[in-house]
Parts: C-alpha cells; structure tokens; sequence
C-alpha cells in the first residue's frame, strides 16, 4: 500500500513538473517573439544595435540570459541552472514559427525578415478607461498587458501595448497605447471597442501634473480664484452627452465603471496638444497671482514681526482640534510620495495640507484643512487597509503634536530675534576731484587706501599701479612689492 502511494505521489509530482515546464515553454515563446517582434524591435535599440552586429541576423542565445523576464519565468519555474535555461530556450524557438535557431542550436533570429510598415502613428490607438472593464478603480487597477492584448486582439493584430504604471505599487494607470500591424485594425477598433461619443474624447485625457496639482493647493490656500485654469482643464470643448460619466470624470481611471474610450493616436495628439496650450497659458497667469500673493503675504509679515506684532507661527500653523491624521505602517517605509500615490486625486489628496513622515518611516501625521478633510481621509480603504491603519488624534496626544509644530516654526524663524541686521556699509562712491583724475578717471576716498590716475587706471602717478592713502600704509615706491587692494564696488553702470 505504501508502495502505491508512493508511486502516485511521484506521479503527481512528475505531472506538475510537466505543466510547470510545459507553461514554461510557452512563456518563454510569447516572450521571445515579442523580442523579436516588429512591434519591438523597430523601438528598441539595444536588440537593434546587436543586430546591426551581425551578418545574417542571428542572436546568440545566452544574449536573453541577461533579460529579466526570461529569468523571471525560469526560476518561478524552478529552472535556475544556465545550461537549463538555455534548453528550455531551444524548446520555445522550436515550438514558434517566427523564430529559427541556426544549425549550432546556439544562435536565434527571425524566420522572415522585417516588413516595411505603415508609421507607427497610424496604427495607434489610444484607450482610456482600462479600470473601468473589470478592475477596480484608481490606484487599485490591475489591469495588465496580457488582458489588454486579449481584449483588442478580436480586432487586429497586436505588435506592441504601452501601459503606464505608478512606480510604487506597479498598478495601471488606467490608460494604454495599443499599436497593431495595420492602420486598418487601428480604425476597426476604434469603431467597435470605443464607446464614448467623440465630443466627449478630450475630456478623457490626463489633465493634471504634480506641477499643476501643487499650484492649486498653493492657490486654494492663499484663496485665489482657479475657475479659469479648472474650465481650461475640465473643458471638453463641444457639447456632447452631458450624462455620460466621461465627461465628469478628472483623470483616467479614477472610477470604476467607466466606459472605453478608443481614439486613433493622431487625434489624442492633437487633443492634447490644444489642452496643454489652453492649460500653459492659465498656469501661466495663475503662477504669476500665486507668485504676487506670496510676495505681499511675505511683506506683511515682515512689518508685523518688524513692529513686534508678530507673536507666533501664523494661523494655519496655530492649535486647531480635529486636524491631524495619524497614519502607520507595521512593515515601515512610509515615504511622502507613497501616501500621496494612495489618496486619490480630487478633494481626498487635496484636503492634506502637510505630510510629515517619522524618522523609522513607520508612522505620519497628515496635517488636513479642515475637520471635514480629515473625516474623508479616515473612511478611504486605501488608508485603513493593513499593514496601513490610520486614527485621528485627539487629547494630549493631538496637543504634543501642535506643540511640536510650534517649536519647529520657532527653531526655523528664531522668534525674538530682530529682522533687521546691522547697518550695511556705504558703498565707496565715485570722487570726481580733477587733482586724482588721470587716464582712466577713477578714484577713491582716503578710506579705502587706493587711488587711481595712471595708465592703469589703478595708481596715480606710478607704473607700480598702487597708491594708497592713511589708512592702507601701502606706500607708491612699493612697486609690484605692494599689496593688491580689495575689490572695490562702484555705483556707477559705467564701470
């Protein structure tokens, strides 16, 4: 009996090796085809700088021991040995039909040669929306190249997929470049995967940059109007269905359940390129107020603290109950950006003031606007998840903390100590006394020990080119033993 089982047992053992090695050899397939494809090798330039190397177009085969994802597949696979990668490799190019191995077995290359395709631009497409069929939303998408190849592979050819990722948690950002092999794909996914009316399309491209996100909170703060760069960024330029959850929408993926958006890659440039122009030029303005508010906020403190009005650290940074947001982190690592990349964007990320991470990175204080901010911040999941938790201080806990605050203002500004510094010397005047005027016409006071008349234009009446008066003691029979006098200032544009 315990034969048997043993016999079954290595059975089953041997059968899941067989469909790890088996999967294997089809990862490594798709792979290399896709190293090889056209899609990529007209973009990448290390392959086609070792190509360029070569006669008849063969690649060496230990060339992909040093690509990631080869690896990657091989030792999830528990194929870790080189010689056995290298088999496993032999297997994949024997089972595809776009790649070839020379007679060596040692050498790979493409079993036809590069076609002359149509620009790249044409056979593009962009797709928003990519939460939206089936992920969850906003920084959770985990929507991946494998299910946008399936999902547009019905229409065409796919030869390559863009797919941008937040670097911290690797999830979608929700939107993707799709290139297939002919223009005529590209249109036919347009027709039959979009389903946002085309009046609607512009108002599905990413509005906002960290740039732009921070000139708001500034502009918010100092309580500037921003309805001219929000219309510049929200405006979708026709009218369209004003039902539609497109048009309400901020940013891409920010909600599941939106619809597919498809545009050819020239329209999403030219859309673009009209935003980015209406945007630049309200950023400009706003920029410009943001700038002049700061400048006259600063002014007035300065007379404040100058009259001794000035008594702590401002308002906002003043015991305010409600405010503080405490965040930790059981596994460590809490950084600025990775709690900003968690909240999403709108009020949730705007509604922080301040982050103010602890030295092991284990804990922050999220410093909100207002106690209404901060009741949003406690009820997203995205903070509250674990090893993520998060609390609202209150009591002692929440008076150490402002305590803290004013203590750093007061270090940073050194309260009580005087604005003004001391007196700053006059500047050595121009002395236009016709007795010290000679070739160059510049002189000085007996102050600073240097006159000028010579042809120098740095001593009078000596090739030595250094005269000075009561206060040097620098003497004109010197010579070039003489020291060099200091630099000295003019109020003159002239000199």
């Amino acid at each position: 009996a315990s034969s048997s089982c043993s016999a079954a047992s290595a059975a089953a053992a041997s059968s899941d090796l067989a469909n790890k090695l088996d999967e294997l050899t089809e990862q490594l397939k798709r792979q290399l085809e896709f190293y090889l494809g056209e899609g990529n090798l007209l973009k990448d330039r290390f392959l086609r700088s070792e190509l360029d190397k070569t006669e008849d177009g063969y690649l060496p085969l230990r060339l992909f021991l040093r690509f990631n994802r080869v690896i990657e597949f091989c030792h999830r696979a528990g194929v870790k040995q080189r010689d056995q990668i290298l088999a496993r490799l032999r297997v994949a190019i024997g089972a595809s039909r776009l790649l070839a191995l020379d007679d060596d077995g040692l050498r790979v290359r493409r079993a036809a040669p590069l076609r002359q395709l149509e620009p790249v631009d044409e056979r593009t497409v962009y797709v928003d929306g990519l939460c939206g069929t089936g992920a969850s939303g906003g920084s959770g998408c985990k929507v991946d190249r494998d299910s946008v190849a399936k999902m547009f592979s019905t229409v065409g050819q796919v030869l390559y997929i863009s797919l941008p990722c937040y670097r911290t948690t690797g999830d979608s950002k929700g939107f993707a470049f799709v290139e297939f092999e002919t223009s005529a794909e590209a249109q036919l996914a347009v027709d039959r995967l979009n389903s946002v009316p085309r009046s609607q399309w512009r108002a599905r491209l990413p509005k906002f940059s960290s740039q732009v996100r921070s000139l708001l909170r500034a502009a918010q703060v100092l309580k500037i109007d921003t309805t001219q760069l929000e219309t510049a960024l929200y405006d979708q330029g026709c009218g369209g269905d004003s039902g539609d959850s497109a048009g309400t929408s901020s940013t891409s993926g920010s909600a599941s359940g939106k619809r597919l958006a498809v545009m050819p890659k020239a329209e999403w440039e030219r859309l673009r390129q009209e935003m980015k122009s209406a945007r630049d030029r309200e950023v400009a303005k706003l920029k410009s107020r943001v700038q002049k508010a700061k400048s006259a906020e600063a002014s007035r403190a300065n007379v404040e603290d100058a009259a001794g009005g000035a008594t702590g650290p401002p308002a906002h940074l003043r015991f305010s109950a409600g405010l503080i947001v405490r965040l930790t982190d059981a596994d460590g690592g809490l950084t600025r950006k990775r709690i900003r990349d968690q909240l999403p964007l709108g009020e949730a990320r705007d509604a922080v003031a301040y982050i103010d991470i602890d030295e092991d990175g284990r804990g922050a204080c999220l410093r909100c606007r207002d106690a209404a901010a901060a009741d949003r911040l406690l009820a997203l999941p995205q903070l509250t998840t674990p090893p993520l938790s998060a609390e609202l201080l209150v009591g002692q806990r929440e008076r150490d903390y402002w305590d803290k605050i004013r203590r750093d203002w007061e270090e940073k500004h050194r309260t009580g100590c005087p604005l003004a510094g001391p007196p700053v010397p006059a500047r050595v005047k121009r002395q236009a006394s016709p007795a010290s005027v000679g070739t160059s016409g510049i002189a000085s006071s007996s102050t600073s020990g240097v006159a000028s008349g010579s042809t120098s234009g740095v001593a009078s009446g000596s090739t030595s080119g250094v005269s000075s008066g009561s206060t040097s003691g620098a003497d004109a029979t010197s010579g070039s033993s003489a020291k060099r006098p200091k630099r000295i200032v003019f109020d003159s544009d002239e000199d």
